[in-house]
């Protein structure tokens, strides 16, 4: 349909108490048709196959069967004024298909040139992919390193204090099943971005780390909120850093600086500032 006249489009037929009439009425003024679609009578299909077609003519801004039986105008509340106001048919709209919501996805680029892409998760881990998000757009991550790397497990970064022991200053509730969160059931495999935290199920903050093989034993224990699509050779090169024990006597501090040079999330014009903080 073509034409832009006002009264094109399709008005349904349904009156109250009738139970069950039901019919459409669709005009086309560029084809001076009306063509009515009579889908159901008294719940007996009828004419449901078939259509009833009759031509318009214009007479101002009226437009009429050939037979002057019924006129027709559009009313100012998008519906079809049927006899100059005697009876009023709603206009059917078709609702928009929403267009699918994209995951947001972040670029986590390092100082090297190195690149990895995740997909994260709002659907799994809400609050927590609301904080990354924000604090990453934010220039949080930019320059901050990888400080504790250790090969065949994860890589973890973050740290505003480099050395495992610094946060945002505030922290988030913990998105896993074993603290009451039980929508979380991503699991722990090489690839999986996860959040950081101290014994407190609720201190993660912004710590994070990524997995460099599967470690079912962190399921529903921490936060994971994403997945690392692109990548992999980026993840394995920084797991293979040379490392020596840091001060916990775990062999997973990195002799030269694994920099990050910043982190950018592309949210396809969704808002995720708004996330709960635990003070």
């Amino acid at each position: 349909m073509q034409s832009t006249n006002p009264i094109d489009g399709t008005y349904i037929y349904a009156p109250q108490g009738t139970n069950g009439v039901y019919a459409e009425y669709v005009i086309d003024t560029a084809a001076q048709t009306l063509t009515l679609n009579e889908v159901n009578i008294f719940d007996n299909a009828y004419r449901k196959e078939s259509i009833s077609v009759k031509k318009l003519k214009q007479d101002g801004n009226d437009w009429s069967t050939e037979d002057g039986g019924m006129t027709f105008t559009a009313a100012k509340d998008g519906s079809l004024a049927i006899n100059h106001g005697a009876a009023y048919l709603p206009r059917e709209t078709v609702p928009q298909a929403a267009a699918p919501e994209k995951n947001p996805i972040a670029t986590i680029t390092m100082q090297d040139g190195g690149t990895m892409t995740l997909e994260l998760y709002p659907n799994v881990a809400p609050n927590t992919v609301a904080n990354f998000v924000t604090l990453a757009n934010s220039g949080f991550y930019d320059g901050l390193t990888f400080h504790r790397i250790y090969a065949g497990f994860m890589i973890q970064g973050g740290d505003p204090a480099g050395n495992g022991s610094g946060g945002p200053g505030y922290s988030i509730k913990g998105e896993f099943a074993g603290n009451g969160f039980t929508q979380n059931d991503l699991s722990h495999k090489r690839g999986v971005i996860s959040m950081a935290r101290a014994q407190d199920p609720d201190s993660a903050g912004s710590q994070f780390f990524i997995m460099h093989a599967d470690s079912a034993f962190l399921n529903a224990q921490y936060a994971a909120f994403g997945m690392l699509t692109d990548g992999f050779e980026t993840l394995d090169q920084i797991a293979a850093t040379p490392v020596t024990v840091n001060s916990g006597g775990e062999k997973s501090l990195p002799l030269e600086d694994v920099v990050i040079e910043s982190i950018r999330v592309e949210t396809f014009g969704v808002d995720y500032g708004n996330f709960e903080k635990i003070s």
